[in-house]
């Protein structure tokens, strides 16, 4: 099923990864290993972390140093943080549903 096709998502728990790579075959979203600027749409976890806002951050960061364009560290403001609840839900509903009930 191909739900999420311009869903890319990050897990930032290995807890959950098993799950999240099962909901995102079935959804068609894809997942890449690490977060990238201009690529990475949603990271899935169970709550936000300090380690998460700090890579967060880091991309900020990275772009006042040039090692990545403004650009690319703005759409990291755009990354939506959700549960894989928000994936469950997408696929029982079969459509994407909004974000901002399953935020961590």
């Amino acid at each position: 099923m191909q739900l999420l096709t311009d869903v890319v998502l990050y897990v930032a728990s290995q807890e959950i990864e098993d799950q999240v790579r099962d909901l995102a075959a079935l959804t068609g979203a894809i997942i890449v290993s690490e977060l990238v600027p201009c690529l990475t749409t949603h990271v899935v976890c169970l709550k936000e972390t300090y380690e998460l806002r700090s890579a967060l951050n880091s991309i900020h960061g990275r772009a006042n140093d040039g090692v990545i364009t403004a650009k690319d560290a703005l759409y990291t403001a755009f990354i939506t943080l959700v549960t894989p609840e928000w994936l469950k839900q997408c696929l029982c509903l079969q459509s994407e549903v909004a974000a901002r009930d399953y935020k961590p």
